[in-house]
């Protein structure tokens, strides 16, 4: 019996020790770990206006103590139009747009400075899930590309600005929205060139129906 107890805790103490001892198999980041792919050769500065693709998903504070996930793509078509999309886990929306979304869209990277992030992979592991990862990702005509992924910061004003462009152009999800006890309110003043309902004017309801302010 005796003999038995040894040759068990012999083969705990082996098994203890191969985990303990055995070298990193490529997982996860440990917790609290930074992983950093970051290119520091990328561009900073983006020379073409002219957005073909945009695609970009984060955690946004739409008030104080109330945080959203927003999943937002813009596609340029062959006509000139553009198709925009507004995903999360649940329901995917699409809407054709005028070419000026796009041109909006420039405005805000150019106001936020955005091509300063570009090549950036910096993510910590294990934050609250209001501070997961951003993503951000622009294609030009010319071929340059903007893109970067790092923690997120749910107070950034140029993902309120994305918000307030993306958001007018779904008036049904925005009930939705209202429905479900959230709040969305355009009042950031920008002044957008598109002719969609802009930050700043927002939307205003009249009766059952959601028309924009211009």
């Amino acid at each position: 019996m005796k003999s038995l107890v040894v040759v068990f805790i012999l083969v705990s103490i082996v098994l203890i020790s191969s985990n303990i001892f055995a070298p990193d198999q490529g997982g996860d980041v440990m917790t609290g770990g930074v992983k950093d792919l970051s290119n520091p050769d990328a561009p900073k500065t983006i020379e073409s206006k002219d957005i073909i693709y945009f695609k970009t998903y984060f955690v946004y504070a739409d008030e104080a103590q109330e945080y959203s996930r927003y999943d937002f793509t813009a596609a340029k078509q062959a006509d000139g139009t553009v198709e925009v999309t507004w995903a999360d886990y649940q329901l995917e929306s699409k809407a054709v747009v005028g070419p000026e979304f796009l041109v909006s869209l420039q405005e805000i990277i150019d106001q936020h400075k955005m091509a300063g992030y570009n090549g950036i992979y910096r993510v910590t592991s294990s934050l609250p899930w209001q501070l997961e990862p951003c993503s951000f990702y622009c294609e030009y005509e010319s071929g340059e590309k903007i893109s970067f992924y790092e923690d997120g910061n749910p107070d950034s004003e140029w993902m309120g600005d994305i918000v307030d462009l993306f958001l007018p152009w779904f008036p049904s999800r925005l009930i939705q929205t209202q429905q479900q006890g959230k709040k969305w309110t355009a009042n950031r003043g920008l002044s957008f060139a598109s002719n969609a309902p802009r930050a700043g004017k927002g939307l205003g309801c009249d009766g059952d129906k959601w028309v924009s302010r211009l």
